[in-house]
């Protein structure tokens, strides 16, 4: 508009007179976030972003070309202003600090009204051309829905509902803004055009704790002097008596409420809540709608008919008020926060005359879709949705379930396409079944499905190249497609079939392969304030703190699972990890020690909680002997790493009396770990051979396994891996760590054939009888592992992938935080000599920029192995490099290797490496010997040839440990933003030798 084209000239001259003799040389900032929300591309149909915070976060990245040289470009300060009315609100000021991350606003600003934000960064010697961004604050409290009320409370039956809104003055509109919290979902169209998303999605949460909004700008929609909005609403998660399984649905119908903000070109400002709007309302055309059942609409139904004069004065609902805007990204063509696209099938069976079977590639997270000019007559078309048919040429049964089916009552009109409303479901197959008086070509182009999840966007690819790189792309690709399926409601599920559950564990198993993958802090938090939601603050209850093992719950927290309840923690502190943001943590700190306390307080001082409830679901073992087996050991190292991230969290937010109290505890519940559960007979945690990989991996991955106890145990999980033939034994707890503590134990090479086992029980064996996503079992049937009377498991859960997806990005990509918010990244690849890929080319999508790693290994004279390992370091970021070198202690004085042209090693020699950069890092402070000459000039990290055993004669022992001869063959430095070619090769045959 031209009100943000002037805002936009203005803040450009106050930061041209504030810094006149700065230099626009370096490129404008990109990926503008407010509150982790992307800034639209465009600020007309395609929305505003919609908070519910006055004190906004923001977030951008300083840009470079990512194949632009290493110049030595940093990051030494940055500016944000923000902009209401023309006149600044808040400037932070030039501040000095290379993290733009999470950025809070200083200044308390305005609800319901809209903002402008610019931001520039600045090397040490240039400045950047300016970002702008736009944000909307919805309401924040109760006041500020301005007494409006919820429509389709009272009367009963109504489900859809026509508003007519008068522009309030002859003024020109500069602006118009509209609240919607519908619990069930809705779906809006304005003067006949479509409002967001035209399908609805329910948000799955307790509703009797919070409901959440959306924010649309429909500025541009209000083009006549009398608007109409038509909103049918959905029951969703909400009204589904399926939903009481978790205490959050029941209600007996959809309810809605809304707010239009409008301001005048003069500054005049109208608020018209629903009550004070013209409203009629009607039993609208979607008859039935459930997540878990299916949605039947009646499409003869126009937009004229059944229309009633509503009082909305009766519709109060005081004990359901919205508190918080859902806050999840924006999708690329609506400010609806979920993502659709088509798929189209990949076969069709005529079954019989009056049913076509449907089959696609994969598995779908959506629903079927008719296709305009398939379908004519007065009958209905029913779709039934699933995963796998029973044999029989029906879809298969879930427990507790009808069919998943949605029905078509079709209209006069065969122009449009026909799809449900307000559910999704998950499917490979669809099943469609014409009734007498309708009819159906059943080409294969009559049906589509839509796919729908939330639309987060994907923040890592990883490729592989040589032998196993086929297998690895495909558990990569099912991973990944199961991640995103479950996370359809806006919170983590476990499946999008049968349950469709906040489960905490498996959240918390999966959250690091997703916070890889996906950019997910807004669902994240969302699932937080969920979890927070649930917790017991009685402060009478025996059980104050606790926390129930799924989110929404259906009762009080009781001593659940503490391999699931540690999701609040672990997951708080992940995003602080991945993200760089304290924010989670402090709006949750109270909480966070409610709950580690609660549980602590439960057992004696200096004992280990241990509670448990599941063990390691779904592991390779009866469940009735699984789950006592290795339930209390699993728990009680997740207590321990909850314990580690309450450290880190306190340490970040600067709570010390806290992190002391933690790290006591921690010494504490370390010692009896392993004087209580460590096994003198079978020399591990575990009590039968089935539980070695899954106790011995969690036992490790806690890290306080005693040094005299570890060795042992190490050799334990080998033996037990070598011994089954690479077959894994874990479940959902054990997946998580089994791959990373193989790798980590200097083990790589028996991971990468764990991860490569193609029969069962394996992630192959899935890939060979065809699987698009992560199964609920190893087996995909019902087995002792998953009783299938009536329950089978399905083919779309994610818990069993959340392990090897972070594996493969942390250990064959080598790319990890290595403080948090990546402020230095870990680009450490692991690369064996002789097992799977000889390439892996791998990107992370950072909150600080795009990272890369790209390594070959090439077979050079038998057994001496040539790596090139390619890196890119964004702006802002500096990098902790271990380099692999595949050649024994023998090798090593024919080994040479350089850095583009520079030459840094040579046989024993050292040669002093000058990097040509502009600018380096401070040279680190180390207690270097007078006669001692580093590798590198200004990078390393340590000296005596950076980890190689061998040290010059002149450098004293105590500086080249003996400690480290683990490490021979890495190489360890540190190099600034940049990008950066190494090769590490030998000019000396072995034979040679």
């Amino acid at each position: 508009s031209d009100k943000m084209a002037c805002n936009m000239m203005w803040l450009s001259l106050l930061f041209t007179v504030v810094y006149p003799a700065a230099s626009l040389h370096l490129p404008a900032p990109v990926n503008l976030k407010v509150e982790n929300i992307p800034m639209p591309a465009t600020t007309d149909k395609a929305g505003v972003v919609v908070i519910s915070t006055p004190y906004p976060r923001f977030s951008f990245l300083p840009h470079l070309p990512y194949d632009h040289p290493g110049t030595g470009i940093t990051l030494a300060a940055y500016r944000i202003i923000v902009v209401q009315d023309d006149l600044p609100v808040w400037d932070s000021g030039l501040v000095n600090d290379s993290s733009v991350v999470a950025i809070r606003c200083a200044t308390e600003l305005d609800v319901l009204e809209s903002y402008q934000w610019s931001a520039q960064w600045f090397s040490e010697t240039e400045s950047s051309a300016i970002s702008f961004g736009y944000f909307n604050i919805g309401p924040v409290s109760e006041a500020d829905w301005a007494g409006s009320m919820w429509l389709g409370a009272s009367p009963t039956g109504q489900n859809s509902f026509r508003l007519t809104l008068s522009e309030p003055s002859t003024e020109p509109i500069a602006s118009a803004q509209m609240y919607i919290s519908s619990p069930g979902g809705s779906v809006i169209t304005m003067n006949g055009e479509s409002v967001g998303d035209a399908h609805g999605v329910s948000p799955w949460l307790d509703f009797n704790n919070f409901f959440v909004y959306q924010g649309y700008n429909v500025t541009t929609y209000l083009n006549k002097v009398k608007n109409t909005v038509i909103i049918d609403l959905g029951r969703g998660f909400y009204s589904s008596s399926k939903a009481i399984q978790t205490g959050s649905g029941g209600a007996s119908q959809p309810v809605g409420r809304v707010l239009f903000v409008i301001e005048t070109t003069m500054g005049s400002r109208y608020a018209f809540p629903s009550d004070k709007i013209t409203a009629e309302g009607r039993s609208g055309p979607v008859l039935m709608d459930d997540p878990w059942i299916g949605c039947i609409i009646n499409h003869t139904m126009t937009d004229e008919e059944g229309w009633k004069t509503l009082n909305v004065n009766r519709t109060k609902l005081p004990t359901r008020i919205p508190t918080k805007a859902l806050q999840v990204p924006y999708a690329k063509a609506s400010p609806q926060s979920t993502e659709r696209f088509e798929v189209i099938p990949e076969t069709v069976t005529k079954v019989n005359a009056t049913t076509f079977l449907y089959k696609f590639s994969r598995n779908i997270v959506g629903q079927a879709t008719l296709v305009a000019g398939s379908y004519s007559g007065k009958g209905k078309i029913s779709i039934d949705h699933c995963e796998v048919m029973n044999g029989t040429g029906q879809c298969r049964a879930l427990k507790n379930l009808p069919a998943i089916t949605d029905v078509h009552i079709l209209p006069v009109d065969n122009s449009k396409d026909l799809h449900s409303m307000f559910t999704w479901h998950g499917f490979q197959y669809a099943l469609v079944t014409v009734s007498k008086d309708a009819k159906f070509d059943g080409e294969l182009k009559s049906l589509k499905a839509i796919w729908t999840v939330t639309d987060l966007a994907e923040t890592a690819t990883i490729e592989f190249g040589g032998p196993g790189g086929d297998m690895l792309s495909k558990i990569r690709d099912i991973t990944k497609a199961g991640q995103i399926s479950n996370m359809a409601a806006y919170i983590p599920t476990d499946c999008p079939t049968r349950e469709k559950h906040g489960w905490l564990g498996d959240a918390s198993v999966t959250s690091d392969e997703a916070m890889y993958n996906l950019f997910t802090p807004t669902l994240y938090e969302l699932f937080l304030d969920l979890i927070a939601s649930e917790q017991i603050t009685n402060k009478t209850s025996k059980y104050r703190g606790f926390l129930p093992v799924v989110a929404p719950a259906s009762h009080d927290p009781t001593p659940g699972d503490l391999s699931w309840t540690t999701a609040f923690p672990l997951i708080t502190a992940g995003l602080y990890r991945y993200y760089g943001d304290t924010q989670p943590i402090k709006q949750h700190w109270t909480a966070l020690k409610e709950y580690m306390d609660g549980v602590y307080s439960h057992v004696a001082p200096g004992e280990c909680p241990s509670f448990w409830q599941f063990g390691d679901w779904c592991a390779i073992e009866n469940r009735t002997t699984m789950s006592p087996g290795t339930g209390p050991v699993s728990s009680a190292a997740n207590y321990i790493l909850a314990t580690k991230a309450m450290i880190e969290m306190a340490d970040a937010i600067e709570e010390a009396a806290d992190a002391q109290k933690y790290r006591d505890r921690l010494i504490q519940i370390s010692q009896n770990y392993n004087t209580k559960f460590f096994n003198k007979t079978t020399h591990t945690f575990a009590n039968k051979s089935i539980e070695v990989q899954s106790l011995s991996s969690v036992s490790l991955a806690t890290g306080v396994v005693s040094a005299k106890l570890k060795k042992l145990v190490i050799d334990a999980m080998v033996d037990d891996v070598v011994k089954r033939e690479y077959h894994v034994t874990v479940g959902a707890v054990g997946q998580r760590h089994i791959l990373q503590e193989l790798s980590n134990s200097g083990e790589h090479d028996k991971a990468l054939q764990m991860a490569l086992q193609s029969t069962y029980p394996s992630w192959g064996n899935w890939i060979a009888n065809g699987a698009t996503t992560c199964w609920e079992n190893w087996s995909g049937i019902g087995d002792g592992s998953h009783p299938g009377v009536g329950n089978p498991p399905t083919h779309n859960h994610i818990f069993l992938c959340g392990g090897i997806g972070a594996w493969m990005y942390k250990s064959l990509g080598g790319i990890s935080p290595a403080s948090a918010g990546y402020k230095k990244v870990s680009i450490a690849p692991l690369i064996s000599k002789t097992v799977g890929p000889t390439s892996v080319n791998a990107s992370v999508m950072t909150v600080r920029g795009l990272v890369k790693s790209h390594w070959t290994r090439d077979m050079k004279h038998n057994d001496a192995n040539e790596v090139e390992l390619n890196l890119t370091v964004p702006v802002g970021m500096n990098a902790s490099i271990e380099l692999p070198v595949l050649y024994s202690t023998e090798q090593m004085p024919y080994v040479t290797v350089t850095e583009g042209t520079s030459l840094v090693w040579k046989g024993e020699q050292v040669e002093e490496y000058k990097p040509a950069f502009k600018h380096s890092l401070t040279e680190p402070q180390l207690d270097t010997a007078p006669n001692c000459k580093p590798l590198y000039t200004c990078y390393i990290v340590q000296n005596c040839l950076l980890l190689l055993r061998f040290c010059p004669t002149s450098c004293p022992t105590n500086q080249c440990t003996n400690s480290l001869l683990l490490l021979v063959s890495v190489l360890r430095f540190e190099v600034p933003a940049g990008v950066f070619s190494f090769r590490v090769s030998s000019s000396t045959p072995v034979s040679a030798l």
